[in-house]
């Protein structure tokens, strides 16, 4: 009998690792500010990509939580990239680019949904890491890691982390939301 009831139990109740998560853009007028006294407000939408600009600079995209819209990486790999959504916990999509005689092997994990709490508040997030590792002798290896909080629509963390070598065009700057203000 208990196990019937085990059985029942686990059909009713799915695991949330077999959750899928739909990606979204944050909603038009939504103003996020940053830790690096960054405010963001966005504009619009399109598909995967997200549009916003910082104070009175022009309009700049963000394309599925993982790379700017114009990175060449992103706009070479766009149709793998996008097969990461709707996401499941474990999902991963890779991709190779070259740039030059330098070659890149590009990895993009969904680690897991955790809570996170920083200043903005607390949010239900999707943990992602953007893997760059170098090949064709280039040793960098590093993970960019997003906190996507997929009720807002953008990410609320990013850090930054260098396995090997060195970051090529300055130390990318660690992040959080201090403040979201929905419209």
């Amino acid at each position: 009998m208990l196990k019937v009831l085990l059985v029942a139990l686990l059909f009713a109740f799915p695991a949330a690792a077999q959750d899928q998560f739909q990606f979204k853009c944050p909603q038009p007028g939504t103003v996020i500010t940053f830790s690096d006294k960054s405010v963001v407000t966005f504009t619009r939408s399109d598909g995967l990509s997200c549009f916003y600009k910082v104070a009175d600079g022009p309009e700049r995209g963000w394309f599925a939580s993982a790379y700017s819209a114009t990175n060449l990486f992103a706009v070479a790999n766009r149709e793998t990239i996008s097969r990461l959504w709707p996401a499941k916990i474990g999902d991963r999509v890779s991709f190779h680019t070259l740039n030059g005689t330098t070659g890149w092997n590009n990895e993009i994990i969904i680690r897991e949904k955790t809570k996170l709490t920083i200043a903005a508040g607390t949010f239900d997030v999707l943990v992602i890491d953007v893997i760059e590792e170098g090949n064709r002798g280039n040793i960098h290896k590093s993970v960019r890691r997003f906190y996507y909080a997929p009720d807002l629509g953008f990410h609320v963390k990013f850090e930054p982390i260098l396995e090997r070598g060195q970051w090529g065009s300055g130390t990318p700057t660690p992040l959080e939301a201090v403040k979201v203000t929905l419209p």
